[in-house]
């Protein structure tokens, strides 16, 4: 009943003389009505529009092809449906335009028809359709509408990423929300990467204040090293196999004269160390003795020492103890070994003297360390008197550049 109410309209709207025969087929009822339009409007032109046209293809190709095969192929329905329009062209009918989805169809209804073009991916047409997002941009500004009162999507203007979504809510509502973009990823990573950089930089200063005693080691490290040193790439390997040192409990003794660079070695391993996050204590008998005589829990402070990650005992030698002193630092080596813990000494004594010491004590720390400790003989260089050397030539040159030029001034007054 609607095409024969469509068709009525049509004859009716350019006073056609027809009558629609509804008990006629589809092809047959065409036939007759584009006859009776060549007839009685010679002048006009008939532009035809057929939308969706395989609509009904689409149930019929993924189900039931056979049936599409009934109606489309050769001397089928929909092909001699299409053949008349064809005819019509030749006479009345001035254009056809066809909408649909499935080109496959479109194959088989256009088969020798020779007019066929496919629009679709013409610019021009695809910028006659609809509204572009320049177009629609404009038009919300000149009718002053907000970008939240037409809930239109935003986004980022960096990353290009939308910062607004549509949320369906309890109240089966829906409204938009804000949204992360990779910006808001970026800027959230960047701030929790600061926080956990700050609170890595705090522990480390935590870490160095109760490594050293002196503030100054805390610049003892490998970058500001001058290369003069030759035994510093040894230091250096030891950080970077620190894991294996120490699983296998390996230490190291820096043996070497007065400025030679041991002290400053040992605490470019421990700055290195703590900047990784492991505990060290630099420190010397001295130190232990005077600690452990004032202790109210002397276990508690050996036990102490025997739980950092590394303890550097620095100057062995240089002291003069008592047998109770040596044999309290002897109990701090001796647990410390026992636990299987890595230990960094300097002294400036040859280990010849340490095997011959008169004192049995001091035999005995020594014959302990050589067991866990990798001997390292310095060049027998004063770096420190070298620096002293270099600092007050350059103070020499300041203070006869200030004399010149004094005596400049004198001149010309």
């Amino acid at each position: 009943m609607e095409v024969s109410s469509s068709i009525e309209t049509f004859v009716k709207k350019y006073g056609l003389d027809f009558y629609v025969n509804m008990e006629q087929e589809a092809q047959d009822i065409l036939n007759n009505l584009i006859k009776a339009f060549e007839i009685q409007e010679k002048k006009k032109k008939i532009y035809v529009i057929i939308d969706e046209y395989d609509h009904f293809a689409n149930e019929l190709l993924s189900f039931r092809t056979k049936d599409f095969e009934n109606l489309v192929y050769k001397n089928k329905k929909i092909r001699k449906w299409y053949e008349i329009l064809k005819k019509g062209t030749e006479t009345v009918i001035y254009r056809i335009f066809i909408t649909g989805v499935a080109p496959i169809t479109l194959d088989s209804l256009t088969s020798g028809f020779n007019i066929g073009k496919d629009i679709s991916q013409d610019f021009r047409f695809n910028e006659m359709m609809g509204f572009t997002k320049e177009e629609l941009v404009n038009i919300m500004k000149s009718e002053q509408i907000e970008e939240n009162q037409s809930e239109q999507i935003e986004y980022c203007k960096v990353c290009g990423k939308p910062i607004t979504k549509r949320f369906n809510f309890w109240d089966k509502k829906s409204r938009m929300v804000r949204c992360r973009c990779d910006c808001d990823e970026k800027a959230e990573q960047e701030k929790i990467n600061k926080e956990q950089e700050r609170k890595r930089k705090e522990q480390v200063t935590k870490l160095k204040n109760d490594c050293f005693s002196n503030k100054a080691m805390w610049r003892w490290n490998f970058d500001n090293d001058d290369g003069r040193n030759p035994k510093m790439e040894i230091a250096q390997k030891y950080v970077l196999k620190w894991e294996t040192m120490m699983e296998q409990n390996y230490g190291l003794m820096f043996i070497g004269d007065v400025g030679s660079g041991k002290s400053y070695m040992a605490a470019c391993i421990a700055n290195s160390l703590t900047n990784q996050g492991y505990t060290v204590k630099m420190t010397n008998f001295i130190k232990i003795r005077n600690d452990i005589f004032s202790a109210a829990d002397k276990n508690a402070y050996v036990e102490k020492l025997c739980d950092y990650d590394l303890l550097i005992l620095d100057d062995i030698g240089t002291e003069r103890n008592t047998d109770y002193s040596l044999e309290n630092v002897y109990w701090v080596i001796d647990e410390r070994t026992a636990a299987e813990k890595p230990i960094i000494i300097t002294t400036n004594l040859n280990l010849d003297k340490c095997n011959f010491d008169e004192n049995i004590t001091y035999k005995r720390i020594y014959d302990r360390l050589r067991k866990v400790c990798i001997p390292i003989g310095m060049e027998n260089r004063n770096l420190r008197q070298e620096d002293s050397i270099e600092h007050n030539s350059k103070g020499i040159t300041e203070l006869l550049v200030i004399d010149e030029g004094t005596n400049e001034n004198k001149n010309s007054e």
